[in-house]
């Protein structure tokens, strides 16, 4: 064996010359196959051609849960509950370094391209991950964010005017008058306050479905009352549009 520091041949564990320690031989096959199937304790990762993967420039490349997952997906060898154990480590203890829009579009091409090639070579199908790290789930989220907002200001101000400020009424003849105007207005009010709560669990929890409820019940409120409609269309047009921008997956 050829010492790795002073070019000394030897045999055994150490240098007979400088006692360096043996290092042990490696083939190419070996280097393929470093990354290990269980991530280890130490939260180091590796892609399936053995590179140690960077969590800080994951982070800042892809930005998003759901990018980080199609970036370990299709760039490691992780089973679907280490890569969501992965990203979750990632977005509690790791900074994401700061790349602009357009570095990082130019980096997810430069990390993607050698393992599409590699797993090309294999006989592998894959492409390019999504751009989820772009501005449409941004965006997204304000709209949810301004149209619950406005929903949730827009509930607190009718329930005070048509309920509380009618059971302050002093006067019968404004206390009945008020009250009648409450009933008219009571499925719209119960509308928009409903509305508002799906909007706001859709916008916390990422969910479709909760968004999606919560526009139609925006629209069934101005159906139940056209007079205030617009108190509600732009809650309603947010919502619809931030439902169309949501992903399916």
């Amino acid at each position: 064996m050829k010492c790795s520091k002073c070019g000394t041949e030897f045999e055994g564990n150490f240098c007979s010359n400088c006692g360096a320690p043996a290092k042990p031989a490696s083939s190419e096959s070996n280097e393929i196959s470093r990354p290990a199937i269980t991530p280890p304790l130490n939260h180091e990762y590796y892609d399936k051609e053995g590179d140690l993967i960077d969590l800080a420039v994951i982070y800042g490349v892809y930005k998003t849960r759901i990018g980080m997952t199609d970036f370990f997906r299709l760039c490691t060898d992780y089973t679907p509950q280490q890569v969501s154990e992965a990203v979750t480590y990632i977005e509690k203890n790791i900074t994401p370094a700061p790349y602009s829009k357009s570095d990082a579009a130019r980096m997810r091409k430069q990390i993607e391209a050698p393992i599409i090639a590699l797993n090309k070579s294999r006989g592998i199908p894959s492409s390019y991950t999504r751009v989820s790290y772009d501005g449409g789930s941004n965006d997204r989220l304000k709209m949810l964010l301004v149209s619950w907002i406005l929903g949730l200001a827009y509930s607190i101000y009718i329930v005070f005017y048509f309920f509380i400020k009618a059971s302050s009424a002093t006067d019968t003849i404004s206390a009945l008058g008020t009250g009648i105007a409450a009933m008219l207005v009571t499925p719209h009010i119960i509308c928009v306050v409903i509305a508002t709560i799906f909007n706001i669990v859709g916008w916390y929890m990422n969910k479709r479905g909760f968004v999606l409820t919560g526009a139609i019940l925006y629209a069934v409120s101005i159906l139940m009352f056209p007079l205030y409609f617009l108190f509600v269309v732009v809650q309603t047009v947010l919502s619809f549009v931030g439902f169309a921008k949501m992903p399916k997956s």
